[in-house]
């Protein structure tokens, strides 16, 4: 029995033009959906604005005393919203987000005895202290969309952009490196 030999032949080489189209093509391809996932970013985040704003201009009513109930029984990590999330290792997110109000300053209360403790003076104090970030995120978000919209593949685009990447502290888009 004769087994088969391995192929000896080298791939072709591409030629430094093809390479560069090719670069191009998926820098083009990196950019349309940069742009989407960019505009989408700026939607949920204006989206959490909003918000944080209707809550914070309410008296404490129906949407504070739901959050209430998510921090006291859930940890707050049941809403989804990521600054009222006490379980998901809150100690990291201390670390990440040193000026952020402390969770361990506060007396929680019980869903169960309705003693509220001050879980909304922690809910507000969060809220005002995200409010700052959205908002100080919005133009950057504004500006890296801007700036794949104008790509030119310019090295001074790509700085700037990566510039604006390490500011924001949300996921974003990273362009390729060729």
């Amino acid at each position: 029995m004769q087994l088969v030999k391995p192929a000896t032949e080298e791939p072709p080489q591409t030629s430094n033009e093809l390479k560069s189209l090719w670069n191009k093509i998926e820098t083009r391809r990196w950019l349309v959906e940069s742009e989407l996932e960019l505009i989408e970013l700026l939607r949920e985040q204006e989206d959490e604005l909003n918000f944080i704003e209707f809550a914070l201009k309410q008296k404490g009513e129906w949407i504070l005393g739901e959050l209430c109930l998510d921090v006291e029984r859930y940890g707050g990590s049941h809403s989804g919203i990521w600054f009222l999330d006490m379980l998901n290792d809150p100690d990291y997110f201390m670390e990440l987000h040193p000026d952020a109000p402390d969770y361990r300053k506060y007396r929680f209360g019980s869903y169960w005895t309705r003693d509220e403790g001050q879980a909304i003076p922690f809910i507000k104090d969060r809220m005002k202290w995200a409010q700052g970030i959205v908002k100080r995120q919005l133009p950057l978000i504004d500006e890296l969309i801007t700036l794949v919209q104008n790509w030119d593949f310019n090295s001074d685009v790509r700085e700037r952009y990566m510039e604006i990447v390490e500011q924001i502290d949300l996921y974003v888009p990273t362009p390729p490196f060729f």
